[in-house]
């Protein structure tokens, strides 16, 4: 198993992507903790990691919020050591005319994708620097595609993603920590929230 002895934060790993990728990094040996805001969508995908031989924990997050990050940072660590590896997929799904989104609603979908990313990774890079390097994967988007009406809020927002994921490589290259965006060249069915 290559990930046999590491550690990886999933966030958005109750359902969809997230959870997709949790059970992949648990299947490549991965101790995985899964994150989301759903505590029952986390302990379903904690039952089908650890049903398949591997170790998991979930810890209910919200990562618009500095306090909760910063303690499913220390949960992480508390239960498997610090993170090898992050995956930000946590997110929300709004389509609708730009002069029908209203400002709580914009702040909903940056919150959720573009600070709950960076608030994320900035909690987890003094760990990953400590042990000498670590992979960020940011879920990103399509963005040649989704340059569509009704996409305004996340178009921007993954937008943003990607620029934070290409200077954020920039500035922690020289501490083994590498920085990549992936998407899965589609939509996901993310729930609005």
């Amino acid at each position: 198993m290559r990930l046999a002895g590491k550690t990886a934060l999933v966030t958005g790993g109750g359902r969809g992507l997230g959870r997709a990728i949790a059970l992949g990094l648990a299947h490549q040996g991965a101790a995985v903790v899964v994150a989301a805001r759903s505590a029952d969508e986390i302990a379903e995908t904690v039952w089908l990691i650890e049903d398949s031989g591997q170790r998991a924990i979930g810890v209910e997050a919200d990562v618009r919020d500095l306090a909760q990050v910063e303690r499913l940072l220390q949960e992480t660590v508390h239960a498997f050591g610090p993170p090898h590896i992050l995956v930000t997929s946590a997110g929300v799904g709004l389509r609708r005319p730009v002069q029908e989104i209203d400002e709580a609603q914009w702040d909903t979908v940056f919150d959720t994708l573009l600070k709950g990313t960076f608030l994320t990774a900035r909690a987890t890079i003094p760990h990953m620097i400590a042990q000498g390097g670590g992979n960020m994967l940011f879920l990103g988007a399509p963005l040649d595609k989704i340059a569509v009406p009704g996409f305004s809020a996340y178009y921007s927002a993954k937008c943003g993603v990607e620029g934070l994921a290409k200077v954020m490589a920039k500035e922690l290259r020289r501490h083994g920590i590498n920085v990549n965006v992936i998407h899965p060249g589609g939509f996901a069915d993310t729930a609005w929230s």
